[in-house]
Parts: structure tokens; C-alpha cells; sequence
């Protein structure tokens, strides 16, 4: 774990963690790093629809 990286606990249902766990053994990463980019994705993604349309709290 890096310095800058905080503790986050999240709950979510056992069909999404299957789900989620199919998908990071299908790329040979952890569920975190997993987590992680899924989340940077939508970040980004709301970032760059936020410039065009407004708030980018969508999606």
C-alpha cells in the first residue's frame, strides 16, 4: 500500500463479488487493483462528461 492510499470498506452483494472475482482471474490481477481501475475508469469518464454537459455526477 502506498502513503497516500486510504483504508475504504465496501459493501456489495455476493453475485457482484462473483462476478468481480470471474473478472480479475480472467486478467490475473487482485479484486482491489480490480476495484480500483473499474473505479478510475468512472472517474475519468465522469470527468470528461462533466466538461461537456455539465456536473458529470451521472452514469
Amino acid at each position: 500500500m502506498t502513503n497516500n492510499a486510504e483504508r475504504f470498506t465496501l459493501r456489495i452483494t455476493k453475485e457482484l463479488k462473483c462476478q468481480l472475482e470471474a473478472r480479475r482471474k480472467q486478467i490475473g490481477v487482485s479484486l482491489n487493483a480490480l476495484v480500483i481501475q473499474i473505479l478510475w475508469d468512472w472517474v475519468k469518464k465522469n470527468e470528461l462528461a462533466g466538461k461537456s454537459k455539465g456536473d458529470g455526477a451521472g452514469s
